[in-house]
């Protein structure tokens, strides 16, 4: 009552004093100051009233506005105020209707009745005109024709919300539209909304203090929501709740955090009730108990005796009482403001404060590791524990959001990994080893994504990037890579580090491991160590996860009696370029699409030609091969015929493409035949194959012949052919050559343009380091100096630099200046003279890098030759 009384004494006052003031001020204003009411009649030109009337009415109007605006911001006037007029009168309405009885009489005889006298008009235009410019300026207008609009009708509905704890009978559509929302409380999740039903109740039965904790993203926010929605809309209790919604984030101090939320405070129940006696209570409260300060400000305090916050918040609770109402502040984050000066236990004695006064509550949310600097049992009358996910929840989401993205319907594409994979993120999948594992992948990915934000983060970041890379990548890695990016983000830094280590373990039978190995393990270590601490995330988990994307974790941070064998398949990360993928959630402009090349593979297979984009793509593009070579397995298993075929294909494009500049290094060679030696058995018919692709290569080029029979034969372990086929299809590459180089022309245009030790390769064999040669004796290929010294005699330096090096080269290793006589016999016989003589005359246009070695040649052959004139030298190499 004797809060009511005040609010009535204040109008009263209020309205005294505006008649005082209009009664006072009206009749000096209309008179003095003299100097200012003779400027405006002299202003402008005395023959045109007209102007002088304008100026003098828009001066009045501008300073009626001005006026006017500085009485609003002091009384604050709001329409909601007029709710309570009976019983807590605002003094703007007291202001208003004195106004209004200071027009009256001045209209009807003026408070100076031998001075001005104002009519109807200029009272409404300049006091009416004045009060709408302003009230529209300041809101007043825009709330009165909302009130007339729906009058005084408050929102009945709360936001729909959807509930996800049905997974595997959720809708699709509901599902994707929480993994693109960016309104978490649209979602029930957990059943938080029971959470948010009991702290609405407990507000509405007059509960003081509650307490909400919970991992950060465990649905907090949600929940302070939906207790707002159900508040305001008057879903529990009758009471009209003032709601301040506040996060602590940001302040530099805690004062100033306080200080916006009384500020909040006063404002929302402004809006309901004239607030004049508590108005000044966020600067008395940061007055009174504020450390800071200074010395005038101290003595200041002391004079003029600023009132008690506490009296006011009294007053606050009396207000709120008196009108029916409940003020509830919410407070979030606290606990993560880290800024030096911001101190929490000062924003707790505030909230504690509150708890004296019946009419106040509030909602404390924080973090499971706030509770080290929060007393929630000591704070809070009520505390509500959120759980987290467990991972028969985790999996039904993982296994329904994979399961879309799988469906070739959906995102079509071929699916290269294992299509039971998903197994290992059944919940059930660990079953079988929880002796011998602490936590299984799918339990392990529910301790590192237990709440509902990191979980929709990471599934959501995952569904995104798989709109672009789908197929362009193993989907299974690209969401465990977005579980530790979201669920354990100082581990996923630590992955991106250390993933060219933990995606290989060491040979175990290397001979300095007990040294240089260890100290790199060790090191590794260390970082793992240090990533580890202080976080809030669980580090075996996160190594389990770890070890799902690259098995060799487990040697790196766990034991190094680890076998070092790495579980392999296509498309993992530990790639580099399906970890570019993953981590950038794109294909590089300049990469090919794994997509891409099954097609054409599947093109290829339906129509075998080397005119296919399969072949086109092997024979210029080395990374099309590589990319070709790594998916290519599982298409030509157990189909060596086709594997041929293909090769064959390959082999007779590059001829077409590259002629006598054939070779291994072109594009769609190497990788042709690596795939071959890996897939294709030894049999018979690969004998003929060779021989067919031999004398196919014969006819363009020498290098190629050679290439294929050091890659495709030999007697190595890569070798497709059987040892008893070795000796034939070295034989029919001799003869292959020999039928078609019969003079200088032929073998000039056989010739690699850039190599000078092609015959030299073919003849001896070079490269091949096993014990078992073949027709790698000089006399065996004597008949290719006939053709040789034709094309010496044609002076072709192409020539000449092979020769140089075929007469060298054998015996080159011992000694630099030394002649293979016996090539020398064989092929040149008694032209062997001619041949030095021309290639004398060439040396200056042979290539530089073979000239040293040709000069030497030409030295020792001279030597020789006189001497074999003599009869004094044997057949070898000569110095």
């Amino acid at each position: 009552m004797s809060r009511q009384i005040s609010h009535w004494f204040q109008a009263g006052l209020a309205f005294v004093l505006t008649i005082l003031a209009g009664g006072i001020l009206l009749p000096l204003v209309r008179r003095y100051p003299e100097s200012v009411h003779a400027y405006f009649n002299d202003l402008g030109d005395p023959d045109s009233l007209e102007i002088n009337d304008l100026v003098r009415i828009g001066f009045a109007f501008c300073l009626c506005v001005v006026f006017t605006h500085v009485l609003f911001k002091l009384l604050s006037p709001r329409v909601g105020q007029l709710s309570h007029w009976a019983t807590h009168p605002p003094a703007w309405l007291a202001v208003f209707v004195a106004t209004g009885l200071v027009a009256s009489v001045d209209l009807l005889g003026g408070f100076d009745p031998n001075g001005y006298r104002a009519d109807v008009w200029e009272w409404l235009g300049y006091g009416g005109g004045a009060l709408l410019v302003v009230a529209w300026y300041s809101g007043l207008g825009a709330e009165l024709f909302w009130r007339l609009q729906k009058p005084m009708e408050l929102e009945t509905h709360a936001p729909k919300c959807i509930t996800l704890q049905d997974i595997a009978n959720a809708p699709w559509e509901e599902i994707e539209a929480w993994l693109e929302s960016d309104a978490p409380a649209q979602y029930d999740f957990l059943g938080n909304q029971s959470v948010a039903h009991r702290v609405s109740l407990l507000i509405s039965k007059g509960t003081r203090s509650i307490g909400i904790v919970g991992p950060f993203g465990s649905g907090k926010t949600s929940i302070v929501s939906w207790v707002k929605d159900r508040l305001n809309s008057h879903r529990v209790g009758s009471q009209k709740y003032f709601i301040c919604h506040h996060s602590c984030w940001g302040f530099e101090t805690s004062y100033s955090a306080i200080r916006e939320m009384l500020e909040s405070a006063v404002s929302q129940l402004g809006a309901e009730v004239d607030t004049f006696q508590v108005d000044s209570l966020p600067e008395s409260y940061r007055k009174a108990f504020s450390s800071g300060g200074n010395w005038m400000e101290s003595i200041s305090n002391v004079m003029l005796r600023n009132p008690d916050p506490m009296d006011q918040f009294a007053n606050l609770s009396d207000l709120l009482g008196a009108i029916g109402g409940r003020l509830v502040f919410i407070v979030e984050d606290l606990d993560r403001n880290e800024t030096r000066n911001f101190e929490i236990q000062e924003v707790l004695a505030f909230l504690e404060r509150l708890k004296k006064f019946e009419n106040f509550s509030f909602i404390l949310t924080g973090g499971l590791t706030s509770t080290r600097r929060i007393d929630y049992a000591k704070l809070c009358d009520n505390i509500e524990l959120l759980e987290m996910i467990d991972k028969y929840h985790s999996s039904g989401l993982i296994d329904r959001v994979s399961g879309y993205c799988l469906d070739d319907a959906i995102f079509p594409h071929v699916r290269l990994a294992d299509p039971n994979r998903n197994y290992e993120w059944n919940p059930l999948t660990g079953l079988l080893l929880r002796d011998h594992e602490e936590f299984s992948t799918p339990h392990s990915v529910a301790l590192l994504l237990n709440t509902p934000r990191s979980l929709r983060h990471a599934l959501a970041r995952t569904f995104s990037a798989w709109q672009t890379l789908h197929g362009e990548i193993d989907f299974n890695d690209l969401l465990a890579v977005n579980i530790l990016r979201f669920g354990a983000p100082e581990c996923f830094q630590f992955l991106w580090r250390q993933r060219d280590r933990l995606g290989s373990a060491p040979a175990q039978n290397s001979s300095d491991l007990p040294s240089r190995v260890e100290g790199i393990r060790q090191a590794v270590l260390d970082d793992w160590i240090r990533t580890i601490e202080n976080v809030e995330w669980n580090p075996t988990a996160a190594i389990k996860v770890m070890q799902f994307l690259l098995s060799d974790t487990e040697y790196w941070l766990k034991s190094s009696e680890h076998s070092g064998y790495s579980k392999g398949g296509l498309q993992r990360i530990f790639e580099d370029r399906y970890w570019r993928r993953a981590i950038n959630e794109a294909i590089d402009a300049t990469d090919v699409r794994d997509q891409e090349v099954i097609r054409d593979i599947q093109e290829w297979q339906k129509s075998p030609d080397s005119a296919t984009a399969l072949t086109t793509g092997l024979t210029s593009s080395s990374q099309y091969g590589d990319v070709w070579e790594s998916l290519a397995g599982g298409f030509f298993a157990n189909q060596p015929d086709l594997i041929l075929l293909l090769c064959e294909q390959v082999i007779q494009r590059i001829l077409e493409e590259h002629g006598a500049s054939s070779y291994d290094d072109s594009p769609g060679f190497i990788h042709a035949w690596r795939f071959a030696n890996r897939r294709v058995p030894r049999q018979l018919e690969n004998r003929i194959w060779l021989q067919n692709r031999i004398s196919e290569a014969a006819c363009v080029s020498i290098r190629m012949v050679y290439d294929l029979w050091y890659f495709f034969g030999q007697s190595s372990s890569y070798s497709i052919l059987r040892f008893e086929d070795l000796e034939v299809v070295r034989q029919r590459t001799l003869d292959a050559v020999k039928a078609l180089i019969t003079d200088g022309h032929s073998i000039v245009s056989r010739l690699h343009p850039r190599a000078s030790s092609t015959l030299y390769m073919l003849v001896f064999d070079s490269g091949n380091h096993s014990e078992e040669k073949f027709l790698t004796d000089p006399e065996s290929w004597s008949w290719l100096g006939h053709p040789i010294l034709e094309a010496l005699r044609d002076k072709n330096p192409l020539a000449a630099a092979n020769c140089g090096v075929l007469l060298g080269a054998r015996v080159s290793a011992d000694s630099q200046t030394a002649v293979d006589s016996e090539v020398l016999d064989s092929f040149f016989g008694q032209d062997a003279s001619e041949v030095i003589d021309l290639l004398e005359t060439m040396i200056d246009q042979i290539p530089e890098k073979d000239q040293p070695l040709v000069r030497n040649v030409i030295g020792a052959a001279r030597t020789y030759l006189v001497e074999r004139a003599d009869g004094t030298m044997d057949t070898g190499a000569v110095e």
